[in-house]
């Protein structure tokens, strides 16, 4: 049961994802997109945002074998 409802939650994360960050940067200007963008770009951005997908997949796995932690 919970791993059907872990992958319905997945699912709807992955639809909605694009909506979402247009939601969340609807209020940057130009300047501050491409700031973001440049920073998401960046070696320092990707390794941020690789241990955040880390600590999301790890708090989804919460009572899941280890095999299934894995990207």
């Amino acid at each position: 049961m919970l791993n059907g409802q872990r992958q319905r939650l997945m699912q709807q994360i992955g639809n909605d994802l694009n909506n979402t960050l247009l939601y969340v940067y609807r209020d940057l200007s130009d300047t501050e997109l491409e700031e973001f963008a440049t920073f998401a770009e960046s070696s320092e951005g990707k390794a941020y945002y690789q241990a955040a997908l880390a600590a999301i997949r790890a708090g989804l796995a919460v009572g899941q074998s280890t095999s299934s932690l894995a990207p």
